[in-house]
């Protein structure tokens, strides 16, 4: 079975890390399920402020941007590095480009 885990903090109390299955694929619809909410994601709203749906949206737009990276071929730590100050700098305009790039 695939699955995607996260790994949360050292727990001194427990005198481990332990680690929490978030999402599972099922081969026979072949989708991911989600098993546990996700600690960072919920670490990132405790610090931000943002709602779920913020979340959400900020996730899915960096995913777009990184399919893109993928099809354009940008693999070199440099140049992934730009990007990622492109998206830091001005993420309207990154996910704008890669959404309408990705598409072609």
């Amino acid at each position: 079975m695939i699955t995607l885990s996260e790994i949360k903090p050292f727990d001194p109390n427990l005198n481990r890390i332990e680690i929490s299955e978030l999402y599972k694929w099922e081969p026979s619809r072949d989708t991911y399920s989600m098993v546990n909410a996700s600690h960072m994601v919920q670490k990132i709203k405790d610090k931000t402020g943002m709602d779920q749906e913020t979340v959400d949206l900020e996730l899915a737009q960096r995913t777009v941007v990184l399919k893109w990276m993928v099809k354009s071929g940008i693999r070199q730590h440099r140049e992934v590095a730009a990007m990622i100050r492109n998206y830091y700098n001005d993420p309207e305009a990154t996910y704008n480009k890669a959404r309408v790039e990705l598409v072609e």
